[in-house]
């Protein structure tokens, strides 16, 4: 078996692997991104605490940035600790996204009709972007659930389509 047959079956094989993990342990996944998240945050909180204090050697306006580190790190802690809190709010924050690329699709297809091309699978698009965007606001926890095993039957399926080039159609 050559190099690249080898590393194809065993790309194949962690894809489905992780597949099956998110798959199967969606409340796992969702507290590790929970977990990230708050970590971020804390981070982006010491970042400015240290300008902060930077500045205040240069003897320039550093209260504002201080009291924003301050916020900063409160917040993050209190995602850590509050993973339903943190989960919601990833989850508006994508629904929101959902809602802007649904009026992008919608601008884009009346784009498309002026110019007399075929605008319907575009405005299709747009209402399942919006359709999602409802879905990921109202239910965020549920959105949540629903995409990671999207994701992991997208990885369990193009695990098993690479073992399948890699073993059986000998693509490499």
């Amino acid at each position: 078996m050559n190099t690249l047959k080898k590393m194809g079956t065993f790309s194949g094989i962690i894809l489905i692997a992780l597949g099956v993990l998110l798959y199967a342990c969606k409340v796992l996944i969702i507290d590790f991104f929970t977990v990230v998240a708050g970590i971020t945050v804390i981070a982006a909180g010491v970042y400015r605490a240290v300008e902060a204090m930077m500045l205040r050697k240069k003897e320039m306006p550093y209260v504002w940035i201080a009291v924003s580190a301050v916020i900063f790190i409160i917040a993050g802690i209190y995602l850590i600790i509050n993973p339903m809190a943190t989960i919601r709010l990833i989850g508006v924050f994508i629904g929101v996204f959902a809602f802007m690329s649904g009026f992008d699709r919608f601008k884009m297809a009346l784009m498309r009709k002026k110019e007399g091309l075929n605008y319907s699978p575009t405005f299709v698009t747009g209402i399942i972007h919006m359709i999602f965007g409802v879905v990921m606001c109202m239910a965020p926890g549920y959105g949540m659930n629903v995409l990671i095993m999207i994701a992991g039957l997208y990885m369990i399926i193009s695990g098993i389509m690479v073992l399948m080039s890699t073993i059986w159609f000998g693509d490499f």
